[in-house]
């Protein structure tokens, strides 16, 4: 019922969908396919075949038109596919000219190789270029250079299997018959059909190029199936070709016809685990299917011409070997790139954004590896916890702006002091800051955070408070060896700054320790003439 429902469905859409075509584009359609059938049974056949000749170069060059004028009017990104079908109409339409000069005109025999075999070939190239092209991955100009001279590669020895010599006008010595050249000719268009289909089936994002290869899936399939019947009916009653040319002219007008008048496609579809896997397979494919072919080809045409065969297969390796080795290049590039970006954001993630030194996640990152450190080497490490003195009163008298800027002074002063590249310094939370000084006693980290107070106050960055009118800080200080673990640490440092604060703000505090079980503390006053006195 689902499967009813279904065709049903599309029926009515194909209904509408012709039902709004241009009445000019269907009576142009009808006239023309009503011609290639009247035409030969109304004139002589000499007339008929030049006449037939014209109508269909007409409509191949139509073609080229109208894929051009889509080229012209569709998405920048997409609509370079075009082109292809504008080379290949091209093609084609030289081909049948030079076809019928070469019968007319030249009088080539038939068992000769004629220059217009190898152009019947050639306006499948770009078909399989189209292909290979990716649609969703990178799109690199070199793969497409690499995909064109393996496809021509492929060309070439397809054209010399089929017809067993490449110079032209010589007689033909491989296959020869040309039943086996129209079969193997038919069996490329229904590959192209198949390819083309499989991209539409594929459902490529964008809602434009899946219309394409579902304009192209069609013109190819009807052209397959048309060519496939125009030999049989010509096999069956030879000497009839010129009664079965409209079957060509069908093929060349459901092109025309789709390209002006494009199906409709639903806009929003979702894509299946298989469909997501054939796009990878059809976007990367084409660089191991093509070598691949032209490796089998080489292999079937070496007993007849050895040391072409030797040539292609040089060839298609080389370029298959220097598509591998860029591919190699990228991934390498790519790979560095990432790691780049990886160490950049997290980088990032440890770091302040306005101070530009370390924050809360770089400090527990930090103190960690430094406690891990002193337990490894039996040594001691200093945590001062740094805090701005009426930080507050700075932000409501003088602005947010002011702030800030007072933030990053004081950062730039902890990176100064710094004595070598192990020491670290985090903002930790609003006007709070760490340092984490390596190998180093609370003595000898009591002078350096004399200097920071020194230096803080060198700044005379102005501020309102009870304690004078440039900005201060105080310090309180703890080490390792008076903690059992980090997070111990940094309360007894937290709680040496809180007495620094209780005895006046403006000064450094130092917690030491007697025993591991009894914590004491004392005050340690900054030097009195080279700091703000306190109110």
């Amino acid at each position: 019922m689902n499967v009813v429902a279904h065709l049903n469905k599309e029926k009515t859409y194909f209904r509408v969908w012709l039902s709004t075509a241009p009445p000019i584009l269907l009576w142009s359609c009808t006239i023309a396919l009503l011609a290639g059938v009247i035409v030969p049974y109304a004139l002589s056949a000499s007339t008929a075949f030049w006449w037939c000749r014209i109508l269909l170069t007409a409509e191949s060059l139509t073609e080229a038109y109208v894929c051009f004028w889509r080229f012209q009017t569709s998405d920048r990104t997409w609509r370079g596919f075009w082109i292809f079908l504008v080379i290949a109409a091209s093609i084609r339409s030289c081909a049948l000219l030079l076809e019928g000069v070469e019968l007319t005109v030249w009088r080539v025999p038939p068992q000769h190789t004629h220059p217009s075999d190898l152009l019947f070939f050639a306006w499948i190239l770009p078909l399989v270029l189209l292909l290979s092209i990716p649609t969703e991955s990178e799109r690199d100009r070199f793969f497409y250079w690499a995909s064109a001279i393996q496809i021509v590669l492929l060309l070439t020895l397809f054209f010399n299997l089929i017809f067993g010599s490449f110079p032209f006008f010589w007689p033909r010595s491989g296959l020869s018959f040309e039943r086996n050249a129209y079969i193997a000719f038919i069996a490329v268009k229904f590959v192209i059909a198949i390819g083309a289909g499989l991209r539409w089936w594929s459902h490529p994002r964008p809602t434009t190029l899946r219309r394409f290869f579902l304009v192209l899936f069609c013109a190819t399939s009807v052209y397959a199936v048309t060519s496939l019947c125009y030999g049989v009916a010509v096999f069956l009653q030879p000497g009839t070709a010129l009664r079965w040319t409209w079957l060509l002219f069908l093929a060349e007008l459901t092109l025309i016809f789709l390209v002006i008048h494009p199906p409709p496609i639903a806009l929003k579809e979702t894509r299946s685990s298989g469909q997501e896997l054939l796009v990878v397979v059809l976007d990367h494919g084409a660089s191991v299917a093509l070598p691949v072919a032209a490796g089998v080809m080489s292999v079937l045409i070496a007993p007849a011409h050895f040391f072409l065969a030797v040539a292609a297969i040089s060839i298609s390796l080389s370029v298959f070997a220097i598509q591998t080795i860029r591919i190699q290049v990228r991934y390498r590039k790519v790979q560095s790139e990432m790691t780049a970006l990886h160490t950049h954001l997290h980088d990032l993630t440890l770091t302040d954004p306005l101070t530009g030194i370390g924050n809360r996640r770089g400090y527990d990152i930090h103190i960690g590896q430094a406690w891990e450190w002193a337990d490894r080497s039996a040594r001691t490490f200093a945590l001062l916890v740094i805090d701005i003195d009426y930080f507050k009163m700075l932000n409501d008298v003088f602005g947010h702006h002011e702030g800030d800027l007072c933030l990053r002074a004081v950062s730039h002063v902890l990176v100064s002091i710094s004595r070598n590249e192990h020491d670290y310094m985090a903002r930790y939370g609003g006007e709070e800051f760490v340092v984490i000084l390596h190998d180093v006693d609370a003595d000898a980290a009591e002078k350096v955070a004399e200097r920071i107070c020194r230096a803080i106050g060198a700044l005379q960055l102005r501020n309102k408070t009870p304690i004078g009118d440039v900005v201060t800080v105080s310090v309180g200080i703890a080490a390792s060896c008076d903690a059992d673990t980090s997070d111990e640490l940094f309360q007894l440092a937290d709680a040496a700054l809180y007495q620094a604060k209780q005895r006046g703000r403006n000064r450094v505090f130092k917690s030491v320790s007697e025993s591991r079980s009894g914590l004491k503390s004392r005050n340690m006053p900054v030097d009195e003439d080279r700091m703000p006195t306190p109110s």
